[in-house]
């Protein structure tokens, strides 16, 4: 009978042990499944279509300027898109010996592209959701992340499209004019002869039309999670591409003044070819939600300098990213 009794205690303690603890689990893991309810959005077809981004640009290299850079594109389709850029900056011309009567030239360039996909994957795939975590309404918050089952979008496009732009180019330098084959005949105008100016730094104003044809890589998610507190995401709307640029026409300020305070000209330039160039680069924003954009560009631009790279560019962008349209989210 004791024995009974005593083994009664022992079955009701372990009851209330494993009560306890069962307690301790729903109190710890409670909060954290009523964070996380449900993905809500997860195609990464259905995105916002329209996409205004505000930039401010520098270009260290190349030109020397900086300035405000407007993008806006368009998917009519869900594989075609239209993107418009423009950008607009002020060029010195401080530091040539040789260049055109006005001091200062805008940096003025726009392009017109239209992408096509040719490749466009579809793949399931698990994704990184960030959301935050609220122990209660007075200790501190904190953030923490889970994988979702979601899909993204992997697709190689052809882009093309047509480039205009205004610029102050660098034809040579000290160092290069050191070179023969960087050399820049021109005809001096009080003797009407061809010469050369050595060890000299030489600019001109130029415009050019230019059409732009090449491959982008894209990659689209569009993911959405309901949280206790609001909704969080991963979308991403990456674009990464390389370009040839081809001088379609153009034309240059031929007259060189020796000085900003002269008003005659001491020389012209004779009628050069341009060569084409390249660009490479990414740009990156959401494609869903308003967030932070960057963009990166490097290559060479058209030019009629005797040494190839002195159209080299870099350029740097940064800026507030809108989406426009609609998404239908999943309802439950």
């Amino acid at each position: 009978m004791i024995r009974n009794i005593q083994f009664n205690i022992t079955i009701h303690n372990y009851i209330q042990r494993i009560k306890k603890l069962f307690v301790l689990i729903v109190v710890i893991c409670i909060p954290n499944f009523l964070i996380c309810q449900q993905v809500i959005h997860r195609d990464p077809f259905d995105i916002k279509k329209t996409n205004v981004s505000v930039f401010l640009f520098f270009r260290p290299i190349g030109t020397g300027t900086g300035g405000p850079q407007l993008r806006i594109s368009h998917y009519i389709n869900p594989r075609i898109m239209f993107n418009v850029n423009g950008y607009l900056g002020v060029v010195s011309a401080g530091g040539y010996e040789w260049g055109p009567a006005k001091q200062s030239q805008n940096f003025e360039q726009g392009t017109f592209e239209v992408d096509l996909h040719l490749i466009d994957h579809f793949k399931n795939k698990r994704v990184n959701i960030f959301y935050p975590i609220s122990h209660s309404d007075t200790v501190a918050q904190g953030a923490s992340y889970d994988k979702f089952e979601s899909s993204v979008r992997r697709i190689l496009c052809f882009t093309g499209g047509i480039q205009m732009m205004n610029d102050r180019q660098k034809l040579t330098s000290k160092k290069q004019d050191k070179e023969q084959s960087n050399e820049l005949p021109m005809t001096e105008l009080n003797t009407g002869k061809d010469t050369i100016l050595t060890h000299a730094r030489i600019s001109t104003n130029a415009s050019y039309t230019n059409i732009l044809l090449g491959f982008k890589f894209k990659s689209i998610g569009a993911t959405s999670v309901k949280f206790k507190d609001g909704n969080s995401f991963n979308d991403i709307h990456l674009e990464a591409y390389f370009s040839v640029i081809i001088p379609l026409s153009y034309s240059y300020e031929k007259y060189l003044y020796n000085s900003f305070f002269s008003d005659v000209p001491t020389h012209r330039l004779n009628d050069y070819s341009p060569s084409p160039g390249f660009k490479i680069g990414v740009v990156n924003r959401n494609s869903i939600k308003n967030n932070w954009t960057f963009g990166f560009e490097l290559g060479i631009q058209p030019t009629i300098a005797p040494r190839y790279l002195n159209g080299t560019f870099i350029h740097a962008s940064l800026g507030y990213s809108l989406n426009f349209g609609k998404v239908k989210y999943e309802s439950f």
